[in-house]
């Protein structure tokens, strides 16, 4: 018999390439689940590293907002009342803080800028309650220069009284944050 054995051993190698087929599809399967398992554990950390994100917006903006309520008050620009009186001009520096807290010790520097023949006759807190001390109030002895330091007791806007004996340009210097800050007082 002719081709029997070609047949048996066509047959032979189809049982082998049926064999290796299966593994391969088995093989191709458990990597379609793998992929499976890899596409939903991705989808997974893709949702949990959004909320993640989000979590980490809100602690952002809770931390931003407890350093606002820790940080100490600070003081913006004055409203500036000036009025012209006898012995030259009377300027008055209303301040508001930042925060309806007592801001402790104050302290200013008023300093007349240029050439100038104008002098600081006084500089003082313009409305009580405060404490001061025999140096709350230093003037330099050209007269140019002022430093005022004191308390004010409670809450409340500090005012402070700077009396020149003419016009002039002055810079206004301050603690609590204050931006150093020139008046034209005429």
């Amino acid at each position: 018999m002719k081709g029997v054995g070609t047949i048996k051993a066509a047959a032979e190698r189809a049982e082998s390439d049926a064999g290796e087929i299966e593994e391969i599809r088995k093989r191709v399967e458990a990597q379609a689940a793998t992929m499976d398992l890899v596409a939903k554990e991705s989808a997974e950390a893709k949702t949990l590293l959004n909320d993640l994100s989000e979590q980490n917006k809100i602690a952002e903006s809770q931390i931003q907002s407890l350093a606002e309520l820790a940080a100490p008050p600070s003081l913006g620009a004055p409203k500036v009342d000036i009025t012209k009186i006898d012995s030259g001009y009377d300027t008055v520096l209303t301040f508001t803080p930042s925060k309806n807290r007592p801001l402790g010790a104050l302290v200013f520097v008023a300093s007349i800028q240029g050439q100038s023949d104008t002098k600081i006759l006084d500089f003082w807190p313009a409305r009580p309650p405060f404490l001061s001390g025999p140096d709350s109030k230093r003037i330099s002895e050209d007269s140019k220069q002022a430093v005022l330091q004191y308390t004010l007791m409670g809450v409340g806007h500090p005012s402070i009284r700077l009396k020149t004996s003419g016009p002039a340009s002055v810079e206004i210097q301050g603690n609590h944050d204050l931006q150093t800050f020139s008046i034209n007082i005429e």
